[in-house]
């Protein structure tokens, strides 16, 4: 299985905040996840014991905005 984002999407998504040669090039040099990532099993949740922290914006951008921020962050809290 391959995945990733469109080259011409990418900046958007993931690079809004450089400039565009810098997201240009994070764009043509992205890998995909192996097929390991996407069929192992979890052992054991690392968010669980490993100390992590969730900053919430005031602005939208990216493939997620602040009004869903939130909620992902109480979920992978209770998870």
């Amino acid at each position: 299985m391959e995945q990733y984002i469109y080259q011409e999407k990418f900046p958007a998504v993931f690079a809004a905040d450089v400039d565009p040669d810098t997201a240009e090039l994070m764009a043509v040099t992205q890998r995909p996840p192996t097929e390991a990532a996407q069929t192992e099993s979890v052992t054991r949740a690392a968010w669980k014991t490993i100390p992590s922290w969730t900053l919430i914006t005031t602005q939208a951008w990216g493939s997620a905005g602040p009004p869903a921020l939130p909620g992902q962050a109480r979920r992978l809290h209770d998870g």
